[in-house]
């Protein structure tokens, strides 16, 4: 038997079951971004009681010696040596577990807010408006996180916001992982349905309690492709191999009497093609009033998969590429998402370094505009070459770079690292590693970014504007993207943040009568560009891995 901690969850578990999947099967959340492939560090749990195997040379790629005295093993490498002796297990993130928290106020709310003011421009009463309806929600369904907010229709009025991480996390950081630990067993593809459909209808039961018992009217949904897959429990069987085609393209509304919600109309957006979903759909219908008075305007929405549009001559051309998790901190050895302990900003002043943690604490790890604003300045600084090299002490010497940087560089088991805080035993570092993965994730975007201009026959120059959608975006340092060569070079005033735009978009319909038809004209007309069939993008994907010369 296994006891998970901290919750004291008591679990029979199965011959040759590893804890990582005992934990799935007891409903423990254990972070496993790779989906159990051992490839990604994360499930790290700390061996209280008990006898296992013997630590695996793929652990100590992951562990310090500190953590393997003190116990620490990875759940995913983790069995019990004995079948019915009782082992007790420690986890080290259990934030899965984190309550439904509303937002009532605030710079998220008042964001939205203004946006749908500016499209009616405060008019009310608009025709297109269903006045009958009271209250409705929109939602955005992400790889990474949901976010749900809460309108007062007839008010036009954003009242609530609710944000959780997707639970499907606990089985990969990214879609690739999740399709995969899908495609092993029907039940496997099941569970992956109902915890996603289970999640949001626990964020509509928080909103109907604190409406304090009026009813949820309409809800209008957009997520990324393989998202809308699972939440309409359509088959997943296309997105395996190339080429990648997608079961589920034009939208859905139904009654919510299927998912438990009694009177209440529910509208799932259209995907466009292959991995191209429909909060890509949900992104262009946000910004269909900005497109239509321009020529030429490129969106970037940078996330594990980054989806790209075009916007020439009123023809809209989308495209994806696969960035991988690292812009979410999943795939970097101190890497996590945006919140209170997250290291967002560096600045390298003449005699020391200085960090800009969320919530001023003390430093936890690193979130992804972090990882991109330190590997810039760092680059910058000489400490990173431009193929990427984290320099040692003693390169770093001979270079003649200041001594308080010097002094932050060290070798472990994770290769050269820089240290960004350190207290007693506890580090906080960039490694090597970690310049590898964002050198990835930077040039899928870039390349695809490239690849599609050519395509459409654009050059950077012509852009008139470079909007920038989703959290990630959001918080991103413009001029560190280009010195890294995740965003292309233009001039830093055409770039801006929409946030996140699919979610603004699904908001749009919750207002106007014809918004779902018009997203479905959309999702129909976009002309969508397959990248991975394309033999310049992957000569480009080569040359951006390196750094821009400075």
């Amino acid at each position: 038997m296994l006891i998970f901690q901290p919750g004291n969850i008591a679990y029979i578990n199965k011959e040759g079951e590893s804890v990582l999947d005992s934990a799935k099967s007891a409903g423990v959340f254990c972070n496993n971004f790779c989906g159990g492939k051992g490839t990604c560090g994360k499930c790290k749990v700390k061996v209280e009681i008990g006898e296992f195997n013997e630590i695996s040379k793929e652990e100590k790629n992951f562990l310090g010696e500190d953590e393997i005295k003190e116990g620490y093993r990875l759940a995913c490498y983790l069995y019990p040596r004995f079948l019915f002796k009782t082992c007790e297990i420690t986890f080290t993130d259990d934030t899965e577990n984190e309550e439904y928290e509303i937002q009532d106020k605030g710079k998220d709310i008042d964001f939205y807010q203004e946006k749908l003011d500016k499209i009616f421009k405060g008019n009310h009463t608009n025709e297109g408006f269903q006045m009958e309806q009271r209250y409705g929600i929109a939602v955005d369904v992400g790889t990474t996180n949901i976010e749900a907010l809460l309108w007062r229709i007839d008010k036009c009025q954003c009242v609530g916001r609710i944000v959780k991480k997707n639970p499907q996390q606990r089985y990969g950081a990214d879609v690739v992982a999740r399709i995969c630990y899908a495609n092993e067993k029907e039940i496997n593809y099941k569970e992956l349905c109902e915890i996603l459909q289970q999640e949001i209808v626990g964020m509509v039961r928080n909103f109907e309690e604190y409406i304090d018992g009026e009813g949820i009217e309409k809800i209008v949904i957009a997520g990324n492709a393989v998202m809308m897959h699972f939440l309409n429990e359509c088959p997943i069987d296309g997105f395996v191999k190339a080429p990648y085609v997608g079961s589920y393209k034009r939208g859905i509304e139904m009654k919510g009497d299927l998912w438990g919600i009694p009177d209440c109309n529910m509208i799932f957006f259209p995907n466009i093609e292959s991995f191209v979903g429909a909060d890509t759909v949900g992104v262009i219908y946000a910004s269909w009033d900005n497109f239509k008075s321009s020529n030429s305007i490129l969106l970037i929405d940078i996330g594990t998969n980054g989806e790209l549009v075009m916007w020439k001559d009123e023809k809209c051309y989308v495209a994806s590429t696969a960035a991988g998790p690292a812009f979410e901190g999943s795939s970097i050895t101190f890497g996590m998402r945006a919140e209170k302990g997250a290291i967002f900003g560096i600045s390298i002043l003449p005699d020391k370094v200085e960090l800009q943690v969320i919530g001023g604490e003390k430093p936890k790890g690193i979130c992804g505009s972090g990882l991109v604003e330190l590997v810039a300045k760092l680059y910058t600084m000489g400490v990173i070459d431009k193929t990427g090299y984290l320099c040692t002490r003693e390169e770093a010497k001979n270079k003649q770079l200041p001594v308080f940087l010097q002094e932050r560089l060290i070798s472990n088991h994770h290769g050269n690292s820089f240290v960004l805080f350190q207290e007693g035993e506890k580090l906080v570092y960039l490694s090597q590693k970690d310049i590898r993965e964002l050198q990835l994730a930077k040039a899928a975007i870039l390349s695809g970014v490239e690849t599609l201009l050519e395509k459409c026959k654009v050059s950077a120059n012509d852009i008139e504007k470079c909007y920038l959608a989703g959290a990630f975006g959001t918080y991103l340092d413009k001029e560190c993207g280009k010195i890294i060569g995740l965003l292309p070079n233009i001039s830093t005033e055409k770039f801006e943040c929409i946030g996140n735009a699919a979610l603004f978009g699904a908001s749009r319909v919750l207002f106007e009568n014809d918004g779902f038809k018009k997203t479905t004209g959309i999702a129909e007309a976009a002309n969508h560009i397959v990248l991975g069939e394309d033999t310049s993008f992957q000569e480009r994907y080569i040359l951006c891995m390196d750094f821009p010369s400075i």
